[in-house]
């Protein structure tokens, strides 16, 4: 069943994956691609333009930059201090919007630690 569907898919152009699995070779492959897209965001090229070239996402063009060190994340781990900061500027009473302008997040992230806690 499986092999006429794929016969039929495949006179149509499209071929059908059913599950993958990344095999030993592919892994160097895969080292390669991502060394050369590090090679070429180092040289200038944009990620949109990255993600054409090597046909995947910005999404995943800006993980692989970020896991060889060529990106920073935009994210950055707020410290214990910063987040106890928050919650004595909160029973001072100041509103989350204060507090996110002082502490340089946003109201809604401000809101988020207020919720999680401690």
């Amino acid at each position: 069943m499986r092999k006429a569907m794929n016969m039929a898919l495949g006179l149509l152009g499209h071929k059908l994956r059913i599950g993958f699995q990344i095999r030993p070779d592919d892994r160097e492959t895969l080292e390669r691609r991502n060394e050369k897209i590090v090679r070429d965001f180092k040289q200038g090229y944009t990620i949109g333009r990255l993600a054409d070239k090597y046909s995947l996402t910005e999404n995943r063009i800006s993980q692989v930059l970020t896991e060889f060190g060529a990106r920073r994340p935009k994210w950055r781990k707020m410290t214990p201090e910063t987040r106890r900061k928050i919650f004595l500027l909160a029973k001072k009473g100041l509103s989350k919007a204060e507090i996110g302008r002082m502490i340089g997040v946003s109201r809604e992230r401000v809101r988020q630690i207020l919720q999680q806690g401690i």
